[in-house]
This record gives structure tokens, C-alpha cells and sequence, in this order.
């Protein structure tokens, strides 16, 4: 554990670079594009509109605010969606550049997270827009909201890392990482909540952090349920787990790479 806190410590003095990265996939991603930014708040809310029509009109959904409630689960999981797909990517993107210049590898995949957060706030931008329109005003209880933003920044480094290196070396990892973000949107609780499952089903789904973790944002954010203290812990320390073990499987195949790139 100290090893890894020491190796992102030493990532501070590349933070500038970091930075110029995250920035440079922003333009990068909406180069040529008339709409440009605008496309970061233009996918979600597309989605939404297809979906909601969908179970409002079809499915007679009955979730209280669900509009809302739609609008932050599509907007967190397009984070991660859009995090670990371009981390997946970071490394073997780069092969030119990181042949003739020398940083750390882990660099493109922590830029990559950072650039899709920088997407998300965008996004909440939106959020906080329907917020006003509708008249719904928080509860106290999504001062949590903060908080949980992070721990799925956390998850979404620790997925990117080791995915980073892996698809350099085996370009399987593309393809089955694409059918687990796909089978993923319909797992976590995006269009429906974790109390309309069976508790046998719900039971195993929240072992999931993220599962849990949409399942807390909701509940703090609308309905202004404050999660239990072991809610709180399970999911932050399966989301440190999981960036320290990323991390570890991202060191243990780092070094296989420069043959490959």
C-alpha cells in the first residue's frame, strides 16, 4: 500500500503533463466536430429522452422523480463508461510518442480518467439545469454526492490502469471489456431502483460497488436517504481495492509493454 501511495506521489510532479493530456483528449475528442462540446451534454441527454419516453409512456414506470433520477444515473455511468474505454486505450494510442519520449506509463491512463471527469461536470452542469426547471430541490443529504463522485473516480483510475496495459498486449481485452460496460448499463440501477428486485437478486448486485454506489447516489441526491455507515465503508474500500490491485496488475505487465508499443 505504501509502495503505491509513494508511486502517485511521485506522479505529482507530473501533474502538469497529466493535465496537458486530459486537455488534449478533450479537443482531440470533438475535433472537426460542429457541435463540439456540446456532444458531452448532447449524449446524455438524447439517452434520456429515448428512455424515458420508453417507460414513462410504456412501461408506466412509477420511481418518484424519475427523470431526475434517469438524467444522474446515465451521467455517473457514462463516466465510467467513457473513463475505462479511453484508459483502455491511453497506452497503445500513444505508441509513437512514448517510443521517442520517456514518462510514466500510468500517465495517459490517469489523464484519460481526468478527461472524462472534466465530461461529467459539464454534465452535472445539465443536471443542475433540470433541477431548476422541474423544481426539485435536494435534499440535505447529497452533500454525500461529492464524495461518491470521487470513489467512482477512484474505481474508474483503478479499472483504467490495468486495462491500459492489458489491451497493449492482449487486443482480446477490447472486445470483452465493450460486452461488460454493454451487460453493465442493465445491471447497475440506471432505469430502475435496486428495491424493485427480488432480494435475492438485490443481495448479490449491491456486492458490486458500483451497483451500491448508484444505489447511494440516488438515495442521497433524491430521496434523501442517508446510506449506512457500512454502505459508506464497503464501498470505499472496495474502491481503493480495487485502484490498488489495478494498480499492481498494471505494474506487474508494465514492463512487457515497450516491446510491444
Amino acid at each position: 500500500m505504501f509502495v503505491v501511495l509513494r508511486y502517485f506521489k511521485a506522479l505529482k510532479d507530473s501533474r502538469s503533463l497529466i493535465l496537458a493530456f486530459a486537455t488534449g483528449e478533450l479537443k482531440n475528442r470533438y475535433r472537426n466536430s460542429v457541435l463540439g462540446f456540446f456532444w458531452s451534454i448532447l449524449e446524455p441527454l438524447l439517452l434520456l429522452s429515448v428512455i424515458y419516453v420508453v417507460f414513462s409512456s410504456i412501461l408506466k414506470q412509477t420511481i418518484p422523480h424519475f427523470i431526475i433520477y434517469l438524467l444522474l444515473g446515465l451521467i455517473v455511468w457514462n463516466f465510467i463508461s467513457r473513463s475505462t474505454a479511453s484508459g483502455l486505450h491511453s497506452i497503445s494510442s500513444k505508441g509513437a510518442l512514448l517510443s521517442n519520449v520517456y514518462f510514466q506509463r500510468a500517465i495517459p491512463a490517469i489523464s484519460s480518467t481526468l478527461s472524462a471527469l472534466f465530461m461529467m461536470a459539464l454534465e452535472f452542469v445539465i443536471f443542475v439545469i433540470f433541477l431548476a426547471v422541474l423544481g426539485f430541490v435536494p435534499p440535505q443529504t447529497i452533500v454525500f454526492l461529492p464524495y461518491l463522485v470521487f470513489l467512482a473516480f477512484v474505481i474508474s483510475l483503478g479499472l483504467s490502469l490495468p486495462l491500459s496495459v492489458l489491451n497493449v498486449l492482449y487486443k482480446d481485452v477490447q472486445f470483452i471489456w465493450n460486452i461488460i460496460i454493454t451487460a453493465g448499463f442493465f445491471v447497475h440501477p440506471i432505469m430502475y431502483t435496486t428495491d424493485m428486485l427480488p432480494s435475492g437478486i438485490r443481495e448479490k448486485l449491491t456486492l458490486i460497488p458500483t451497483v451500491r454506489l448508484f444505489d447511494m447516489m440516488h438515495k442521497t441526491t433524491i430521496f434523501g436517504i442517508t446510506p449506512s455507515i457500512w454502505d459508506f465503508l464497503y464501498v470505499t474500500v472496495t474502491a481503493f481495492t480495487i485502484l490498488f490491485a489495478g494498480y499492481f496488475i498494471y505494474r506487474l505487465f508494465e514492463p512487457r509493454i515497450a516491446e510491444e508499443i
